[in-house]
């Protein structure tokens, strides 16, 4: 998520291992503008496209909303993946799953986070090959430059207790912003294009509604 006071430009970021709840709280965050962790939100329309299946999604929403008496209704579900990787920019963009999805963003208007859950799902290339990977952030950068948003793609480790990506090795130079969750539910920043890394956020949890409640220290 991007605070409105920073100045770099919009960024796909990826944020691994997921972790219950942490990215249903940060793009919730944006549909009513509430702030985040004392940095203030751009307010707008997010889309949340759940490759894994759309009901442990809609749970979370549901929990969220109750707790802090607000309720989402700029938020757009998707329960099925899209696929990144076979878009080709040199073809008409209204062909493709990757092309329709272009075209309805830029039809909705005011559209600020697109969160892409997960990477597997929603990527039918190699995950272990570099120009396969950077495709896939490419075309994920279309979004950025056509409609504003930011792209924030979830991803898993390449074991546990790791913080670097599964597959190839150049996630980290293909995105703006890399964050991480370590086991200890302590949120690190390994890149934020343009600026010094933020210090790392210690996450907790609350349970309620069947789900867990993110907060910060």
């Amino acid at each position: 998520t991007r605070p409105v006071n920073s100045n770099p430009p919009n960024f796909t970021s990826i944020s691994l291992p997921k972790v219950v709840s942490v990215y249903n709280c940060l793009c919730l965050l944006h549909i009513i503008g509430m702030d985040w962790n004392g940095f203030p939100t751009k307010s707008g329309k997010v889309l949340y496209i759940a490759g894994e299946g759309s009901e442990d999604v809609r749970q979370r929403i549901k929990a969220w909303a109750k707790y802090h008496g607000t309720q989402p209704d700029n938020f757009y579900l998707i329960d099925e993946p899209i696929d990144f990787f076979s878009y080709d920019r040199r073809e008409d963009g209204s062909n493709g799953e990757f092309g329709g999805l272009l075209k309805n963003l830029i039809m909705m208007d005011n559209v600020v986070l697109v969160v892409v859950d997960t990477f597997r799902t929603c990527f039918s290339g190699v995950e272990n090959l570099s120009d396969d990977v950077s495709k896939y952030f490419k075309n994920a950068r279309i979004i950025n430059r056509r409609i504003g948003a930011t792209v924030l793609t979830l991803h898993h480790p390449a074991k546990s207790g790791s913080t670097d990506a599964r597959g190839a090795g150049n996630f980290l130079d293909d995105v703006d912003s890399y964050w991480s969750i370590d086991g200890n539910q302590t949120l690190k920043f390994r890149k934020v294009k343009g600026s010094p890394n933020p210090p790392s956020i210690k996450l907790q949890t609350t349970e309620f509604g069947g789900s867990l409640i993110v907060g910060y220290s």
